[in-house]
């Protein structure tokens, strides 16, 4: 019986070319938009604009060169290659999703949480890929934090939800559908299927108490407050 071979991790040029084309699609959506009667402007606060196309062509570079250095490495097992293909697959759903709030003439706020998500997931890329090339390891910017994913997860770049949801639980009062809703809805600034060690560090940084008190209510007092 021969051995299974060892499945690769290399960035699916299917993917890739989806990508393209949905970001092509979105940049002649914008385009119609704004010549229209019917242009809106989508914006986090009356004093900034926020200019979404600009925002994803930034996010759309960086993929790129990320993409095109991790190729030129020939990482295809690397673990900065594992988290890049499971990135280009949450980048896809992303845009997925934008192309189809273009269609719609009611969509400022699912536009706006899309953006904000488009912003912090090219924050995750320049600090996972710093200047395009892979981190060899992360450096959290609280050392007890770093500690205690590389306790549970050692030099791996994400996990998925599931699994950071029961490393975590183990140690601090998760309890209830309320409270692991709560918990994922706060830690989920890139992506809802993974937690990254981007996403735990920028975590840790707003939201401190969730690593000094075990009530996990405090906690989303806390995240709830900060949100209103």
């Amino acid at each position: 019986m021969k051995p299974k071979a060892k499945k690769s991790c290399t960035l699916s040029p299917k993917v890739s070319t989806r990508i393209e084309q949905r970001y092509v699609d979105i940049v002649k959506g914008l385009q119609r938009e704004a010549s229209s009667s019917l242009q809106r402007k989508y914006i986090l606060n009356e004093s900034k604009p926020l200019n979404i196309g600009q925002i994803l062509a930034n996010l759309m570079t960086l993929w790129r060169i990320a993409s095109d250095k991790n190729d030129s490495l020939n990482r295809t097992q690397s673990l900065s290659a594992i988290f890049m293909s499971k990135f280009q697959l949450n980048l896809l759903q992303v845009l997925e999703n934008l192309k189809r709030t273009l269609k719609s003439s009611d969509s400022k706020d699912w536009r706006t949480k899309l953006t904000i998500q488009i912003i912090y997931m090219s924050e995750e890329l320049k600090s996972i890929f710093p200047n395009g090339n892979p981190v060899e390891t992360y450096t959290f910017m609280k050392s007890e934090v770093g500690s205690w994913w590389e306790r549970k997860f050692g030099k791996q770049l994400f996990v998925t939800w599931p699994g950071f949801l029961q490393a975590f639980a183990n140690e601090y009062d998760v309890t209830g559908r309320e409270m692991v809703e709560k918990l994922h809805s706060t830690i989920s600034f890139t992506s809802e299927s993974y937690v990254s060690v981007f996403q735990l560090d920028l975590f840790s940084s707003l939201y401190s108490v969730w690593l000094q008190e075990s009530n996990c209510s405090v906690c989303f007092t806390l995240a709830n407050n900060a949100g209103a």
